[in-house]
C-alpha cells in the first residue's frame, strides 16, 4: 500500500498527515528524515516508495478541507 494506491486509506495508513490536513495545515517534507516522530508510518511509506520530498496543500472551502494538492519528488 502506498500514497498513490486507489485503496489507500489516509486516516489509517498515514494518521499524522490526515490529522494535519484535516486542520488545514500544509505539509512540506524535504526528505523522509523531516517527518516528525509521530509520523513514523508516513516516513516508512516515503522511504519504501522512493519519495524524496513531498508537499501537501489542503484546499479549504467554507471552512472544510475539500481537496489537497500533492507534489512528490521521486528518486
Amino acid at each position: 500500500m502506498d500514497f498513490a494506491s486507489a485503496e489507500f486509506d489516509l486516516q489509517t495508513s498515514a494518521p499524522w498527515v490526515s490529522q494535519e490536513l484535516t486542520k488545514g495545515r500544509p505539509i512540506v517534507i524535504s526528505c523522509p528524515d523531516d517527518f516528525p516522530e509521530e509520523a513514523e508510518k508516513e516516513r516508512a511509506i516515503a522511504e519504501r516508495t522512493a519519495i524524496m520530498s513531498i508537499i501537501w496543500v489542503p484546499i479549504v472551502v467554507s471552512g472544510s478541507v475539500a481537496a489537497c494538492i500533492v507534489l512528490n519528488m521521486l528518486r
